[in-house]
């Protein structure tokens, strides 16, 4: 699941409307924070193969190494679980390259739901192998497989890549609502800026220094705080940075959320 536990509470909330029962057991959560997946949603299930898996994928995710017989050696291990051998429907999100492997491994249905570019952390030798197995899962055998895109620029690079538009099924955050509804605090009141050294990197210091004159002349009086989510920096009553994971229960008290994001998806298009 990595930090987006999106396509598991959309499957879950469209089966309860349809009155289906689901049981859920989540595999792979290596990354970037499992403890929050286990202390705030109770996913703490663990295989081997599969954590292996994911994690040789994360290690090498800016540049891959990998063989394919490497994975399919693991994930074919892996499918030998009891979670697995008794699952009715297979959900995978990340990486792709391993969600595509794993479905030429079982004729399990399996959904796919991609956030991320579909050659992304895939050796260059290996990216049209890739291409090719996810035009297949779209156009062989719909009813045993089908892939899902957040967004509509994903949706459009699949549809220029595999040559077949998938489904684009935006997030609505509904595992968040596990933690309880926005609960402000209303005190000592904070906005969340997301992933700010993480798009902005090396300039990341100079940007917030400029976000903080903004304050300095727009925020006085008053005790609102920008909170920097990933930036290590002294705080000041005004800004401050935040570099230690947290659950959905300490975000609700904030006031509000601007969240970053880095286009990395153009980098990886053939």
């Amino acid at each position: 699941m990595g930090s987006n536990m999106e396509p598991l509470s959309l499957v879950e909330a469209c089966l309860k409307k349809a009155s289906v029962t689901v049981d859920t057991t989540v595999l792979g959560t290596t990354y970037p924070f499992p403890e929050i997946m286990c202390e705030s949603f109770g996913h703490c299930a663990k295989q081997v193969h599969l954590d292996q898996a994911v994690r040789l994928l994360v290690q090498q995710m800016y540049r891959p190494t990998w063989e394919p017989a490497q994975l399919l050696d693991l994930l074919s291990k892996g499918l030998q679980d009891a979670a697995l051998i008794q699952s009715d429907l297979l959900l995978c999100a990340q990486p792709m390259a391993l969600c595509s492997f794993l479905r030429s491994l079982t004729e399990k249905p399996i959904l796919l739901y991609q956030a991320f570019p579909l050659v992304g952390a895939t050796p260059m030798a290996y990216r049209h192998l890739l291409l090719v197995q996810l035009r297949e899962v779209q156009v062989a055998n719909p009813r045993r497989s089908a892939l899902v895109a957040y967004s509509e620029f994903l949706a459009q690079q699949v549809q220029r890549q595999t040559g077949q538009r998938p489904l684009c099924l935006r997030p609505h955050s509904l595992y968040a609502l596990g933690a309880g509804r926005y609960q402000p605090d209303r005190e000592h009141p904070r906005i969340l800026l997301g992933r700010m050294a993480g798009w902005a990197r090396n300039s990341a210091g100079a940007a917030v220094r400029l976000i903080e004159a903004f304050a300095e002349d727009m925020l006085r009086p008053g005790q609102l705080r920008l909170v920097f989510l990933g930036l290590h920096r002294e705080s000041t009553d005004l800004v401050a940075g935040l570099s230690r994971p947290f659950g959905y229960a300490e975000l609700r008290r904030y006031r509000g959320a601007v969240a970053g994001h880095t286009d990395r998806s153009r980098r990886s298009t053939p």
